[in-house]
């Protein structure tokens, strides 16, 4: 939102002095206030950069903010950002996404507001504010720094420690050195030429010990989602270790397009690694519950066995959202267990245990009427998982796949020695 700004903190100039003082007083002015002489890596109060090509360059380098335009926007479009120095059209933060300055008067730098300091976005023609970071404190403490991290940090006046950073008020990018918490938001662009806030948002979800879950939202609903129960090998595993701080040249991007991108970036070269959702099927409740997914099928979605369309006219539209309902009523001594290769669930298990083996893994779930689903993983410690709640965004034939093992009523998918229970799963497999 544009506002009207109350007092910019303006150089005064003395009346009555001579040309020649003037020239040799400005001089210096245009170095200390402005960033013409040399390139700078921090300002302070009273200095700013405006868009005549001023900039600041990390130390080392690596990051450097200014005003631009992206590519294919209207020219008169300003926008304060961060970007690569050695790749200028990469931009990983931008200040006033959703306010650009029109035309090129704009201003960036701290500002004096009733006495306490604010950093801005303004147009220095008619005086109006286009981005704020807030009250940041004193006057005193007004000095900041681009790292070489990409990071814009505003420090007190020890200049050690941070009461601002852009690492903390992303925009669509996460670098190596973020720490991505249940507090950080990834906010898409518009459009490729259009950095305003987006359709998509991206943030990490904690639960239990620790375990984290990538959740994208398109429009505040849940878009797509990818879970880190412990599984390997790990579904989408390079996400969650760029969000430990596991690659140095990593960087994940929101798309406005919905996908979450993977982009390894370093001093020679820039490579898209990974981007979800990659497809239908990894699309959160795509098929519905208990719906098997694969992408390699003409009908992507099908119920499992043992299960039928929850809502069949909506189902046979291909609206699969509503997914699948059981035939008949389990917990008892005629349950058994449908056997599912290379699965992937995409909801966290509610119980983990240490077992000897499967079996014993399987006897724990089916002395439990809770239990509808397990999975277990002999590699180093047996590691038996649990579902109680209905499955969600089944994939099957995923290469980061497990087995799975989905409860049902023996009765409706017969035994491994009769014949309706081939008949029944070679009816499910060939009806893709």
């Amino acid at each position: 939102m544009v506002t009207k700004r109350r007092k910019l903190g303006a150089i005064t100039i003395l009346k009555g002095w001579s040309a020649n003082c003037m020239l040799i007083f400005y001089i210096p002015l245009l170095c200390s206030f402005h960033v013409y002489c040399t390139a700078k890596d921090s300002l302070q109060y009273g200095e700013w950069i405006k868009d005549n090509g001023e900039t600041l360059v990390s130390a080392g380098g690596e990051f450097e903010l200014g005003f631009f335009t992206p590519n294919g926007s209207s020219g008169h479009k300003r926008y304060v950002g961060i970007w690569y120095t050695r790749d200028k059209q990469t931009v990983v933060w931008v200040a006033n996404r959703d306010d650009p300055v029109i035309n090129a008067t704009g201003a960036f730098g701290f500002v004096n507001e009733s006495n306490f300091l604010e950093l801005q976005v303004w147009d220095t023609s008619i005086e109006n504010t286009y981005w704020s970071a807030g009250y940041l404190g004193s006057l005193s403490m007004g000095f900041m720094n681009l790292t070489d991290f990409g990071n814009l940090v505003v420090y007190r006046e020890d200049k050690q420690t941070p009461v601002w950073e852009s690492f903390k008020n992303p925009t669509d990018t996460f670098l190596p050195g973020m720490s991505m918490d249940s507090n950080l938001i990834l906010t898409s662009w518009r459009d490729r030429d259009d950095p305003g806030s987006g359709n998509f948002t991206v943030k990490v979800d904690v639960v239990e010990d620790d375990k984290k879950t990538l959740i994208i939202k398109k429009e505040g609903v849940i878009y797509w989602k990818n879970v880190d129960y412990g599984q390997l090998p790990l579904s989408n595993g390079m996400y969650f270790s760029a969000l430990s701080g596991d690659f140095d040249y990593a960087r994940l991007v929101m798309h406005f397009s919905g996908k979450l991108e993977f982009w390894y970036q370093s001093d020679t070269e820039t490579e898209l690694m990974q981007s979800e959702p990659s497809n239908n099927c990894s699309l959160y409740n795509f098929c519905g519950k208990f719906g098997s997914c694969n992408p390699n099928n003409k009908l992507a979605c099908k119920c499992l066995p043992g299960f039928r369309p929850n809502v069949p006219h909506k189902w046979h539209s291909g609206d699969f959202s509503d997914g699948c309902i059981r035939n008949s009523v389990f917990c008892g001594d005629n349950d058994t267990f449908l056997s599912l290769k290379m699965m992937v669930v995409g909801e966290n298990p509610n119980q983990y245990s240490v077992e000897n083996n499967e079996m014993d893994c399987r006897k724990m779930c089916l002395t439990n009427c809770d239990c509808k689903s397990y999975s277990y993983e002999s590699y180093e410690q047996g590691k038996c998982w649990i579902w109680k709640q209905d499955l969600v965004i089944l994939q099957e034939e995923h290469p980061d796949g497990n087995n799975l093992f989905v409860r049902v009523a023996i009765s409706d998918i017969g035994t491994v020695l009769t014949v309706p229970f081939y008949f029944n799963l070679l009816e499910y497999l060939l009806s893709f």
